[in-house]
C-alpha cells in the first residue's frame, strides 16, 4: 500500500508540472485526471464485489496471459501506418481501441469462468461496460494528444 501511495503521489507531482509548463491545456490535465480516478473508483468496486470470492494470484496470472494472446492478436495492426486523413485516423484509433477492450473484456470474463466465478450478470457487465467506456475516452484524448504530440516534431 506504502508503494502505492507513493506511486499516487508521484503522479500528482508531475501531473503538477504538466500543468505548469502546459497551462494552456491544464484544465483538460485535470480533467484527465479525474477520469483516471473514476475509472479507479470504478474498478475497485468491481474488486470489492469479486473478493473473497477467488484466488486473486491466480486469477491474475490467467487474466495475464489471456491479455498476452490479445496483444499479441493486435500488435501487427497497430504497426500498419495511419491514413494521412485526421478523421479516418480517429476512427480507425477509436475501432481498434474498441477491439481491445472488448476482447480484454472478454478475457476477464472467460477467466472468472474458468476459476468458476460466474460473475458475467447484468450487474457485473454493467459496471464492466462503465468502465470500458471512461477507458475508450481516456485511451481516445491519449492517443490524440498523442498524435498532435508527434505531429508537431516531426513538423
Amino acid at each position: 500500500m506504502v508503494l502505492t501511495n507513493k506511486g499516487r503521489e508521484w503522479a500528482k507531482a508531475q501531473l503538477e508540472v504538466a500543468k505548469t509548463k502546459y497551462s494552456d491545456v491544464s484544465e483538460q490535465l485535470d480533467e484527465f485526471a479525474a477520469e483516471l480516478q473514476g475509472i479507479r473508483e470504478m474498478a475497485t468496486g468491481v474488486v470489492q464485489d469479486l473478493d473473497g470470492k477467488l484466488d486473486w494470484e491466480k486469477f491474475v496470472d490467467a487474466l495475464f496471459e489471456e491479455l498476452k494472446s490479445v496483444v499479441r492478436s493486435i500488435e501487427t495492426e497497430f504497426e500498419l501506418p495511419l491514413p494521412d486523413d485526421m478523421d479516418e485516423r480517429t476512427r480507425l484509433r477509436e475501432e481498434k481501441i474498441k477491439r481491445v477492450l472488448d476482447q480484454a473484456i472478454d478475457a476477464f470474463f472467460r477467466v472468472l469462468e474458468e476459476q468458476g466465478i460466474i460473475e458475467d450478470n447484468d450487474e457485473m457487465r454493467s459496471k464492466v461496460d462503465a468502465i470500458k467506456k471512461v477507458c475508450l475516452h481516456v485511451f481516445m484524448v491519449a492517443s490524440g494528444s498523442l498524435a498532435s504530440f508527434s505531429h508537431h516534431l516531426i513538423c
